[in-house]
């Protein structure tokens, strides 16, 4: 990987195990455990099972020691470290009987990113999945805020909510990325409507179903509203899609998240204006407008914009007023002089 220009990365879950890992099968104390004295279920997915660490066990922190430093050994230079919202879960349940009167819920993770650092060096760059807001920006350079992977309307609508609840964190504590760079619809493929991450599954969607399960397969207009997101955001553009499947138009859409999408989080301008999220954001090359809800809505240009080329339609800014579709958005890249 090195060899080619890239710095190689791993994606692990440092606090979690299975229960066929030999660290279970043989250090069943190094895990929380429920009142009954048991290793305590942390999560459960993609058919598996996990118990989670107990950090404030030396044995523990020995175990993480040594994997972090042979993770630095192996010559990673980027380490995804994920489930650790699933830690905190388990520490704040009444059924886990864990210490937490000397180790706080987020001191557990605290500590393993201190010791992840440690062990991997500051060169190493650090993206904590999933990560607790409350520990600041010291531990990791990255933090995932948001949705995990999924082309579906409630994913978009999360992915803007998180945006807007946390864009003063961006580039200023850590990057951000609005999980994954996705612009699977069937215009923006080879194959119509079919293709291999587009999987029919059994259950049937609707408004009322939770989770990121929630809500149709998405539109175009969602797809780059779940794209704006990534690009105001600053930080990194993680790529989601089997890219010889995607053609000319989704690739199109994915060069447009690396030129306009690095380097500065954008800022709302209308936060306050008596809607629930706003929807004018804005930072020193782009203007955007977001319609995260239900019924259409009219947004004003700001006064001291002269003029602007929309980036996905290539078409000018010429009104005073701009009408959204419900969950649809409008990025204007700014030609005039402006004040900043």
């Amino acid at each position: 990987i090195k060899k080619r220009g890239f710095k190689p990365g791993l994606w692990l879950a440092p606090l979690c195990a299975e229960p066929v890992s030999p660290l279970y099968q043989y250090s069943p104390e190094c895990f929380l455990k429920d009142s009954k004295k048991h290793p305590y279920l942390g999560a459960q997915g993609m058919t598996r099972i996990f118990y989670m660490l107990d950090v404030s066990v030396k044995k523990t922190r020995t175990f993480l020691k040594d994997t972090f430093a042979r993770v630095r050994e192996w010559g990673y230079e980027y380490v995804k470290l994920d489930f650790l919202f699933n830690q905190a879960e388990c520490l704040e349940n009444p059924d886990c009987s864990a210490d937490i009167k000397s180790w706080s819920t987020n001191q557990h993770i605290k500590e393993m990113l201190k010791i992840a650092r440690q062990e991997l060096g500051d060169s190493t760059y650090i993206l904590g999945c999933n990560y607790p807001f409350e520990l600041g920006g010291n531990p990791v350079n990255e933090a995932r805020f948001t949705g995990d992977i999924a082309t579906f309307r409630d994913n978009t609508e999360r992915n803007y909510f998180a945006l807007a609840c946390k864009y003063f964190m961006l580039q200023k504590w850590f990057a951000g990325d609005p999980d994954f760079t996705i612009v699977r619809v069937p215009k923006a493929t080879w194959r119509s409507g079919k293709f291999p991450f587009h999987v029919e599954v059994p259950w049937k969607r609707n408004e009322e179903e939770s989770g990121w399960r929630k809500g149709a397969f998405w539109n175009e207009e969602e797809m780059k509203m779940n794209l704006a997101a990534v690009i105001l955001s600053g930080g990194s553009v993680i790529l989601g899609d089997y890219l010889p499947q995607v053609n000319s138009r989704g690739l199109d859409y994915i060069n447009k998240a690396f030129y306009y999408g690095r380097g500065e989080s954008a800022y709302p301008l209308d936060l306050g204006a008596g809607k629930m999220l706003p929807c004018i954001w804005r930072n020193n090359r782009l203007l955007a407008f977001f319609n995260p809800f239900n019924q259409p809505i009219t947004l004003p240009v700001p006064q001291d914009i002269k003029t602007g080329k929309e980036i996905f339609l290539n078409s000018p800014l010429k009104m005073q007023n701009i009408k959204l579709a419900p969950f649809s958005c409008r990025v204007y890249e700014i030609l005039g002089n402006c004040r900043y």
